[in-house]
Formats: C-alpha cells, sequence, structure tokens
C-alpha cells in the first residue's frame, strides 16, 4: 500500500450559491472574484481535510496564498477576512486556516478503486449489449468486488463503498479511553452523522484521538478553568481539527526552564 496513489475531489452541492454566506461574499466589492478565491482555497486543502498550513514562505499567509493562486493580495485578506467574520473559517495563533464545511465536500479514492470501478463501468457497458453473462464473467466480478471492498477497508471503515461504521465499538472505545469525560449511555443519530464525519477526517484512528484527548488537562477539566468537553464536542469537525493539530495538548511554559521551578502547564487556548 506504500505506492498507492489517492485521488482527491471537491463535492460542490447543488445550493452552494444558495447558501446564505456565499450570497454575502457574492455582493461584497469583487464578489465573484472572491467567491473564485474561496473555491480555489478549497482545492487546496483537499487532502489536509480543510487545513491550510502557513509555510512562512511569505510574510503572511494571506500573500502566500495569493502567491500560490495567483490571486491579487488585497482581495485574498478582504475574502479571508469576510469568511472568518461569517464563521466559515478559522485562523489559528500560527496562521493556519482551517475551513471548517471541508469534511463534508471531500471526496477521495486510491488507484486501484479507481482502476477498479472505470473497470466495472465497461464491464456494465458491454453487458448492455449482451443478453447472455457466462459463469466466468461472473466468478471475475466476484473478484473485483473483494478487491474493492478490501481496499476501501483498509483506508477507511464507512466510506463511498457502503462499507458500515462500527459505531457501538467506537462508543466503547471512547468510554474506555476517555474516562475524565462523561460516558456515552445512547447512539443518537446526530452522534452517527458526526462520527461518520469524523471517521473521514480520522482514517478510521479514533483510538489515537481519545487517548489525545485523555492526556489533555484542559479538555478532561484537571486544569479546573473549563470541564465542558464531552463526546458531542470533541466530536466535531471544527473542534477535533483543533484537537488533533495539537491546540489543547498540554504546553511547557517557556520561562520554567531558565527559573527551574518545575513544569508549569500553559492553558491560554481558547474555548469554542
Amino acid at each position: 500500500m506504500s505506492g498507492t496513489k489517492k485521488y482527491y475531489w471537491l463535492k460542490l452541492k447543488e445550493d452552494f450559491f444558495n447558501q446564505k454566506y456565499v450570497k454575502a461574499l457574492r455582493r461584497l466589492p469583487d464578489g465573484d472574484c472572491l467567491t473564485i478565491i474561496y473555491l480555489k482555497m478549497q482545492l487546496l486543502t483537499l487532502n489536509t481535510s480543510g487545513r491550510l498550513p502557513f509555510e512562512h514562505i511569505m510574510p503572511n499567509c494571506e500573500s502566500e496564498i495569493a502567491l500560490t493562486i495567483d490571486e491579487d493580495e488585497n482581495k485574498v485578506r478582504f475574502a479571508i477576512e469576510a469568511l472568518i467574520n461569517m464563521g466559515v473559517i478559522e485562523k489559528s495563533d500560527n496562521d493556519d486556516l482551517y475551513l471548517l464545511c471541508m469534511s463534508e465536500v471531500i471526496g477521495s479514492e486510491s488507484d486501484s478503486a479507481k482502476r477498479v470501478r472505470e473497470f466495472r463501468k465497461r464491464s456494465k457497458a458491454l453487458q448492455c449489449n449482451e443478453k447472455a453473462t457466462t459463469e466466468t464473467d461472473k466468478e471475475t466480478d466476484t473478484d473485483i468486488d473483494k478487491e474493492t471492498d478490501t481496499e476501501n477497508t483498509l483506508l477507511s471503515v464507512g466510506t463511498d463503498s457502503g462499507e458500515p461504521i462500527n459505531y457501538k465499538n467506537i462508543v466503547s472505545l471512547f468510554n474506555e479511553i476517555c474516562v475524565s469525560l462523561p460516558k456515552i449511555k445512547n447512539l443518537s443519530d446526530n452522534r452517527k452523522r458526526n462520527i461518520k464525519k469524523a471517521n473521514e477526517i480520522l482514517n478510521g484512528d479514533f483510538e489515537n484521538f481519545f487517548r489525545k484527548v485523555e492526556s489533555s488537562d484542559f479538555l478532561t477539566g484537571r486544569k479546573g478553568t473549563w470541564n465542558g468537553a464531552c463526546f458531542d464536542w470533541i466530536i466535531k469537525p471544527q473542534n477535533l481539527i483543533k484537537i488533533i493539530e495539537g491546540n489543547y495538548n498540554n504546553k511547557e511554559h517557556p520561562q520554567s526552564r531558565n527559573t527551574g521551578s518545575g513544569y508549569y502547564i500553559d492553558y491560554s487556548e481558547g474555548t469554542e
């Protein structure tokens, strides 16, 4: 699997231009240009689940993005500021940008799955011109189904292949690892939808994600400054991305090394 390629695409919803924030963006000066800038930014984050990292090639993230997408820097800055004010984009302390809608509009597949899908498409076209299918054809189609199922299972449980997500196992894993947070007793439809979105971002690796949550003194309330974290909060895409990027990790105070006063945790991170 190490040499397997993966293809990504942007799933533009049919009501994209009817969404209120898109309408508001288009009514601003150069609104159509700002909308194109936003779409280009979405394309840049297809394989990072909505994260647009600031690589410090240019003085600031706005000028760096403008350079990358070949758009006017002032218009890029205006578009980003407008989208941040609308709650569509978030900006971290290190100037990374997070496009919050991306978990819902990213599609992907491996090159192997792509080949199988195209092969099956051609096979179906041939079958339309034939009235009979031989037993050999049936065996070949069964082998292709097995290859597709194996490929998608290795990539992520519950992808577009239709492979079901084992929600109960994920809930049990959370209750077992995140002992500092309230336990889950019921599995609602809304929770299932959020688990499915989280699965796309985490590629099925819920165990390491839950361990990261439990290790955070801030999220678990051990600091004593906030105790609002729960399963529903950590599983939201905008909060989940912050957690996996380390926004709530325990941090050593930079002055503690000089004073020799021991370990000091900095909880300056904001809450949702």
